[in-house]
């Protein structure tokens, strides 16, 4: 499954019956409840002891990143606050 942004593919379409037909389909299509989350690698909270985010640890979930545990790329919780103030 993937996220697609359904306002803007919509407008893509035009006023023909087909592309009527297809307008509907998308506003109808099942949705899901997603939200955007900050990765730990970009989060305010983690204690990185080396450059390569190899050792690493958070202070909020007493997580501690190991190599060939969990990668900071790619792991992530409900604490995370990006380092820069952004979004997601």
């Amino acid at each position: 499954m993937r996220l697609i942004d359904a306002e803007l593919l919509e407008e893509q379409f035009g006023i023909s019956d087909a592309d009527i037909l297809a307008k509907e389909e998308i506003r109808f299509a099942p949705t899901v409840d997603a939200v955007v989350v900050t990765r730990c690698k970009d989060c305010k909270h983690l204690c990185v002891w080396n450059r390569k985010d190899i050792y690493a640890f958070c202070p909020k979930t007493n997580i501690v990143f190991l190599p060939f545990d969990k990668d900071t790329r790619t792991f992530f919780c409900s604490y995370g606050e990006r380092k820069d103030g952004g979004d997601g």
